[in-house]
C-alpha cells in the first residue's frame, strides 16, 4: 500500500525440499499467495503493471497464470 508516498515489493514464495523459490508476479510490485494444495498448486493476488486492482492467479509447474479479477476487487 502507498504509505506516505512509499511503495513497498512485496514478495510471495514457495518452500520445497530446503530451497526457497519466489513465484513472482503479474508484472506489478506486490503478490500474495493464500493457499497450496497437495499438488502443490497456489493461488493469490497480484499486481499487474498496468493497474493497481489485485488480480487473481493460479501457480503451477513454475507458471504464474492470470485468473482475472479478485473476488472483492480491492485496489493498492
Amino acid at each position: 500500500r502507498d504509505e506516505g508516498g512509499l511503495h513497498h515489493d512485496i514478495h510471495s514464495y514457495r518452500w520445497k525440499n530446503g530451497a526457497m523459490a519466489a513465484l513472482g508476479t503479474l508484472g506489478g510490485n506486490a503478490a500474495y499467495a493464500h493457499d497450496i494444495n497437495n499438488r502443490g498448486e497456489i493461488v493469490g493476488e497480484s499486481l499487474r503493471s498496468d493497474s493497481l486492482v489485485l488480480q487473481a492467479f493460479g501457480w503451477s509447474n513454475g507458471s504464474m497464470v492470470h485468473r482475472g479479477l479478485s473476488q472483492d476487487q480491492r485496489t493498492w
